[in-house]
């Protein structure tokens, strides 16, 4: 399932199926519903390498811990992987991410 089969069934161009997946204004709400009910009926969801290599951008989260034994940077590395799988999904930082975690880092930070 790629993005052509949905543009295809969509009755559009892979380039209007892409504004719709990027929420761009400039696309006719009858056609971009016509887009989104095509990729529900395909049970369509982006690769996320071609998106990396499409926009340059990785999306890797890297994290270096002085303890791997210590639960409080576990919970921390689990709680940022849900989060980046949110943001990954909806490109928002969850409201999560800046009500728990980052001031539980800035709290245990050291001057």
């Amino acid at each position: 399932m790629n993005l052509r089969d949905v543009a295809k069934k969509a009755r559009v161009g892979s380039a209007t199926v892409s504004r719709v997946l990027n929420d761009h204004p400039d696309v006719k709400s009858s056609t971009r519903a016509r887009v989104l009910r095509a990729i529900e009926e395909l049970k369509y969801r982006p690769n996320l390498h071609a998106r990396t290599l499409a926009g340059g951008k990785t999306r890797v989260l890297g994290v270096v811990m002085v303890n791997l034994y210590n639960p409080f940077f576990t919970d921390i590395c689990v709680a940022m992987e849900r989060n980046a799988v949110l943001e990954a999904e909806t490109g928002e930082t969850p409201p999560s991410m800046r009500r728990w975690i980052v001031p539980k880092l800035k709290a245990n930070a050291r001057p």
